[in-house]
């Protein structure tokens, strides 16, 4: 399992999203400008996902599952009770939802399945900094659960894409800062890179030390990162 987040920049995230906020910031002395999305809302049950101004994509390369997605129990009750509760997921309507004012995702596959969210916002880097933050679970069940970011220009915007080296999806944007969650829970880092006319440079990384160092999994707590 996969899920990630783009923002095309003008980011595939999974986990438990309680808040994501875009924000450029011209110069200085001239304010910010931003978006926040809150994911606000308790339905009686799980909730299917996908507004107008979002783009859903989920993808699983089986032929056998191109109609309907293998049957998993995802977190939360029919009821939106809480973990350990769950209900069954085997629509792909069912496989992004929400429940208590957040999003999840859910996707079982054998062979190979992702989770792709795209809001319709682009994210200004021409005049200085941007920020991208969100409040998101920490707590993961496999190294299959992670966030993935990919900001890419408008133009070269790509509904799947992916690193090069991976099975699936469309490859790398031409141009693209990649920022995503590696290693198995208890071991987990986060690494960069900038992809720059398809060439891919990896960033420094302080990657012998795990956010599980400084951060307790949990999966009711939304820790902010920017």
């Amino acid at each position: 399992m996969e899920s990630r987040l783009r923002l095309p920049l003008a980011a595939v995230f999974f986990f438990v999203v309680a808040m994501l906020v875009l924000v450029a910031t011209p110069q200085v002395g001239s304010g910010a400008s931003g978006i926040t999305y809150t994911f606000d809302g308790a339905p009686a049950s799980p909730k299917p996902f996908n507004p107008v101004d979002w783009d859903v994509s989920v993808s699983s390369r089986d032929q056998s599952t191109f109609l309907q997605p293998q049957s998993m129990n995802a977190l939360h009750g029919g009821d939106c009770g809480a973990p350990p509760a769950t209900h069954v997921v085997n629509t792909y309507e069912g496989t992004v939802f929400q429940c208590k004012d957040h999003l999840m995702t859910s996707i079982l596959a054998a062979g190979y399945g992702v989770i792709y969210l795209t809001p319709n916002q682009l994210v200004d880097f021409s005049q200085g900094e941007a920020v991208i933050k969100w409040d998101v679970s920490t707590f993961r069940t496999s190294a299959r659960d992670f966030l993935d970011f990919w900001i890419t220009p408008f133009e070269e915007n790509l509904q799947l894409p992916m690193d090069e080296w991976l099975p699936d999806g469309q490859g790398e944007p031409k141009d693209a800062i990649h920022i995503r969650m590696d290693g198995q829970p208890g071991a987990t880092i986060m690494r960069g890179a900038v992809i720059r006319n398809f060439q891919v440079q990896e960033l420094n990384s302080n990657w012998w030390t795990y956010y599980e160092n400084v951060l307790t999994p949990d999966q009711k707590l939304r820790t902010t990162f920017e």
